[in-house]
């Protein structure tokens, strides 16, 4: 009895496992889904294999962070470099006024207006480069370097205190950002030439007003250094009085004891005579306390005797 119920049971299974086998075109799987941050991606089966991209978060990740800095970046960016595209441009305005102020026969109606024109540009491009700190960010653009090299030849004196003052303030950031010898090539001469043409009442308040100190406010490199013994050069030239505060200051890295870490390359970019060093050498020992044995002595030495040099080869 119990062998006849056990072979029925066998029995009805084999069937039920026949027709499951037989009839699976009777109906089709679809797997469970779930919200993600593509819609709703299936699960992972073998028909729907995983996507193969993290679906388990909609926060932004790492990347998108970036990605978005970058984009925010480049839009300052491209907006700065529009600016100085319009600059550039009053800087040509002005340049064909100057060309035109040279003609002769012109009369003085036309030089007014066209000086009038010059003025009220030059105007412009400063406010623009000064303008809330903007000039360092400027000047880390090699275009803005010299836009504002270009800009120095066209300003006024007081225009030209304004635009160096300014460009003081923002050298901290440059020189750790700019390489000296890029420094050098764009705006060594043009600054050097920009003091040479000041007065003596305008190279003295700006001297006097100066107050950095190199070294400590602002690293020294070449740059700077050929920026500060250019800046000495003018002052013998025009016998400037330096202040005190001037010497402890922002003449700090030059009056400390001779070092063989700071070096001078000032012949390389500008053309200096002999005369032109011993003036400075009788100046400074008259005018910086502490001048023999220091730095600024040794670096004046040098330049000395590669002006020297320069002559027998000559």
């Amino acid at each position: 009895m119990s062998l006849e119920k056990h072979r029925q049971e066998l029995k009805a299974e084999n069937q039920e496992y026949v027709w499951a086998t037989t009839n699976l075109h009777h109906y089709h799987y679809v797997p469970p889904t779930f919200a993600g941050s593509l819609g709703k991606p299936t699960l992972s089966t073998v028909n729907y294999p995983r996507q193969l991209i993290d679906l388990s978060s909609d926060s932004p990740d790492d990347d998108d962070k970036l990605s978005v800095k970058s984009s925010t970046s480049q839009k300052k960016l491209r907006a700065l470099l529009l600016q100085l595209e319009n600059i550039a441009l009053l800087i040509i305005e002005c340049d064909d006024r100057h060309r035109i102020l040279c003609a002769p026969s012109l009369s003085q109606e036309i030089q007014e207006e066209l000086k009038s024109d010059v003025e009220s540009r030059m105007k412009t491009i400063v406010h623009t480069l000064c303008l809330n700190g903007r000039l360092q960010a400027v000047l880390l653009i090699n275009k803005g370097r010299q836009i504002f090299a270009r800009t120095l030849s066209f300003a006024s004196e007081q225009q030209q205190l304004h635009l160096l003052k300014s460009f003081f303030a923002a050298l901290s950031t440059l020189v750790k950002k700019v390489p000296s010898n890029e420094m050098n090539e764009s705006l060594l001469v043009p600054i050097f030439k920009t003091f040479s043409h000041f007065s003596k009442n305008a190279l003295t308040s700006f001297i006097n007003d100066s107050k950095l100190v190199f070294g400590s406010d602002i690293t020294v490199n070449l740059f700077t250094t050929n920026l500060l013994i250019s800046l000495l050069v003018c002052c013998s030239r025009q016998n400037c009085s330096l202040d005190a505060c001037f010497c402890s200051t922002t003449l700090s890295s030059l009056i400390r004891p001779c070092s063989q870490e700071i070096k001078c390359s000032l012949e390389q970019c500008i053309v200096l005579t002999l005369a032109d060093i011993k003036i400075l050498d009788a100046w400074s020992a008259s005018n910086i306390t502490g001048y023999h044995g220091s730095a600024a002595e040794k670096l004046i030495q040098n330049l000395q005797l590669a002006c020297r040099l320069q002559g027998s080869n000559n």
